[in-house]
């Protein structure tokens, strides 16, 4: 059984590291814990990590062997892949790309700092912007949904959303030099409305050579586990 964590896992212990998206498991060895209570082998990491790795074998990064995962979901993290193996750092907390800081006076993260590439692009900050247009059932795939179907708010906020991103990719393409970035998460489904503002901030901020170098692609896995989900049963 393979689990999935947003935060940051020290591989050896399977500790869980300080997480503020599960505060109450910091410190928890979750693999130890289902394994006694499910009985069967349970492999954890962060899923940023096991997003990097499937798409490095099934998905949009086959064919390289240094990658960066940037998921987007209720937090935003990287899962980085160099020289073809996962890099975590010796505490797991490699690829936290959600906590460089964009703006030191920009909104307040819930780590505690100010203007975290998290508060410009996760979806608990950036669904708010479109409350007193939109109302307050949106969701990160139904802000896709309407953007891709020409809703001006929508695409203005995704555009702005993926060059925040491109700001944080520039900064990994100036430090690592990956020779691609796969988006995942329901950002990614945005397609070119987010994938090209991405690579204008890449062109804006990164070393030029660096910047061609790189491919930024949308993750396959996620489209095609979204396709499956769609399809009728059989």
């Amino acid at each position: 059984m393979g689990l999935g964590v947003p935060g940051p896992i020290d591989v050896e212990s399977g500790t869980l590291g300080s997480t503020a998206i599960l505060p109450g498991w910091t410190g928890t060895r979750p693999a130890e814990e289902l394994r006694g209570r499910l009985g069967v082998p349970v492999h954890v990491d962060n899923d940023a990590n096991l997003g990097a790795l499937g798409e490095m074998v099934w998905g949009s990064g086959r064919g390289v062997r240094d990658l960066a995962h940037i998921k987007v979901a209720s937090g935003v993290g990287a899962g980085l892949v160099i020289s073809g193996k996962i890099y975590r750092g010796p505490g797991g907390t490699a690829g936290e790309i959600g906590h460089i800081t964009l703006d030191e006076s920009g909104p307040v993260c819930r780590c505690g700092n100010r203007g975290c590439l998290e508060t410009f692009t996760a979806a608990r900050y950036v669904l708010p912007l479109l409350q007193p247009s939109h109302g307050t059932d949106l969701t990160m795939e139904g802000v896709v949904r309407l953007a891709r179907d020409g809703d001006p708010g929508c695409r203005r906020v995704i555009a702005d959303v993926g060059r925040h991103i491109g700001s944080g990719v520039a900064n990994l393409c100036n430090l690592l030099n990956p020779s691609r970035v796969v988006l995942g998460g329901d950002l990614a489904e945005a397609g070119e409305l987010v994938l090209g503002p991405i690579r204008e901030s890449v062109g804006r901020y990164a070393i030029p050579s660096a910047a061609r170098q790189l491919s930024v692609l949308p993750g396959a896995l996620g489209a095609a586990r979204r396709c499956s989900r769609r399809s009728p049963s059989r």
